[in-house]
């Protein structure tokens, strides 16, 4: 009977804990992690164009324009970071839009019906 009721509670607080985190603690979760993502994008890029700026730097030094490449690369870098950002922070943040749109008592529900089949199983 105590392996029952703690069994019984646990689904509950599972329930619990799921409409709270599912309704309020997710959305913003994942608005945090797609800034943080775009952030990561520009630091790679920064990382990236090195190359660039050195190849473009040691050419000027000595007077000379930097080959065509040199720009090609520095654009191509730029079009995919720009590209990698729109993407990781639309399909994160419309991750964000669908935790919102879902009602809380049907997240618990469904983490406390999964959490009594594992406890079943």
């Amino acid at each position: 009977m105590i392996a029952f009721l703690q069994g019984l509670l646990l689904v509950v607080l599972v329930g619990l804990a799921a409409a709270l985190v599912g309704s309020r603690v997710l959305p913003t979760s994942l608005r945090v992690i797609a800034r943080m993502t775009e952030d990561v994008a520009v630091v790679a890029a920064g990382v990236l164009l090195l190359p660039e700026y050195w190849i473009s730097t040691g050419f000027r030094s000595r007077g000379a324009r930097p080959p065509l490449v040199a720009y090609e690369y520095g654009a191509a870098v730029a079009g995919a970071v720009i590209r990698l950002q729109q993407l990781c922070g639309l399909s994160i943040r419309q991750l964000a839009r669908l935790a919102e749109a879902l009602p809380p008592p049907i997240t618990g529900a469904v983490a406390a019906v999964t959490t009594a089949l594992l406890l079943l199983a």
